[in-house]
């Protein structure tokens, strides 16, 4: 098949792919990733995340050669000047030999485009999105000249092995949603569409880290009459910490680095200590709060029955 471009072609040059922002030792277990839900529920569910949608740029009518090879905050050229776009993303195409050509980009109007989009600028080039901020999930509207299916290869920083997924890319008058969530970092994510007139085409990107999970489950808490004391099992979701409070008992901080279940003491003290010696029982009422790292805290409120032997 001849291949065209969108515009006049630009300097061809070698490009590593992909920018890891971790060098691990081995490769990991298989990542996985999937296609998130519709675009209002995507949005919905992942408020936090960066975006992008290309205004701002020096491309009034029509479509354009960049004249680079790869478009980002840091780039000026006949697209942007540096500082237009938000940081955190390369965009860049190669092709399938890995060479790495112009990006172009389509003002709104262009084929029916409703707003600016960044396109490959050949029909056999591949849209590459490289992620140079911590990145688990991932949307953009997707389509290309003509329609078809677009498989999208994400591959991890951790250098698990890629996922393949197949999704529809419709005309650019009608360009679709496409949400990706993974297990893990993704390091880059890159866009073949098959067919004539392929050139695929990106817009309203979204970008960064999913909140993590806050969740907090408090087990029966098993006393130690000898003591005095308890201990109350909180299990938590993920690496965080966990704190215990309340009036008349002593405060307690724990760290945790993965998921598990932590075992919280409950020692009385100062009022609720005499009473607990005075009488052998006290009932403390605790807060305990689970705050994942980059995350919103929870907190789970309970009571406590202290014995002690007299």
């Amino acid at each position: 098949m001849p291949r065209s471009r969108l515009t006049r072609p630009g300097l061809a040059v070698l490009l590593a792919v992909g920018t890891a922002l971790a060098a691990p030792a081995a490769p990991a277990r298989a990542g996985t990733a999937s296609i998130a839900a519709a675009e209002h529920t995507f949005l919905l569910a992942y408020p936090t995340l960066a975006r992008e949608d290309f205004e701002g740029s020096k491309v009034a009518s029509g479509v354009k050669d960049c004249g680079s090879d790869v478009l980002s905050a840091a780039t000026t050229d006949q697209c942007y000047a540096a500082g237009t776009l938000t940081p955190g993303v390369r965009y860049r195409v190669v092709d399938g030999d890995g060479a790495t050509f112009t990006m172009a980009l389509g003002a709104a109007g262009y084929q029916s485009l409703s707003s600016t989009a960044v396109l490959a600028n050949a029909t056999d080039d591949e849209l590459v999105l490289d992620f140079t901020s911590p990145v688990d999930t991932v949307g953009f509207r997707l389509g290309t000249l003509a329609g078809g299916t677009c498989v999208l290869t994400v591959s991890y920083v951790d250098l698990s092995a890629a996922t393949q997924l197949t999704v529809d890319c419709p005309v650019l008058s009608a360009m679709r949603f496409v949400g990706i969530t993974a297990d893990r970092l993704i390091d880059h994510v890159q866009i073949m569409a098959n067919g004539s007139a392929a050139n695929e085409a990106i817009d309203d990107v979204r970008f960064g880290l999913r909140a993590p999970p806050n969740t907090l489950r408090l087990g029966a808490a098993k006393g130690n009459r000898a003591a005095g004391t308890a201990v109350l099992p909180a299990t938590v979701p993920g690496v965080g910490t966990t704190t215990l409070a309340g009036r008349g008992v002593a405060p307690v901080s724990l760290d945790s680095a993965r998921a598990r279940t932590l075992s919280l003491p409950v020692v009385a003290r100062g009022a609720a200590r005499r009473t607990l010696l005075r009488k052998g029982r006290v009932t403390v009422r605790v807060k305990v709060t689970y705050r994942p790292n980059g995350g919103a805290a929870r907190s789970v409120t309970t009571s406590v029955t202290l014995r002690k032997r007299r």
